[in-house]
């Protein structure tokens, strides 16, 4: 599911000297935690990465492929639990 939510947050890809970088959609990351009940500082927690990645990541900045699937995983989690409960 985490792939899945992840393909909808990305919005771009780019290339440089430090590896591929990804950039997630805004409004979906924030549309994501906010039906989720979740703040980005809540989110970083939840997805194992710093609050500034996270933020960075809710800004429109490109952050690694990693951290990426970090987030969405994170998010992924929130729904089976929200699914689930």
């Amino acid at each position: 599911m985490s792939v899945e939510v992840l393909r909808q947050l990305i919005s771009a890809t780019e290339r440089s000297r430090g590896g591929l970088r990804v950039r997630l959609d805004p409004d979906a990351l924030e549309r994501a935690c906010a039906e989720q009940g979740l703040s980005f500082a809540e989110l970083a927690t939840a997805a194992s990465l710093s609050t500034p990645t996270v933020s960075l990541a809710a800004r429109g900045g490109f952050v690694t492929p990693r951290s990426a699937f970090k987030i969405a995983d994170a998010l992924s989690r929130g729904l089976r639990r929200l699914d689930n409960g």
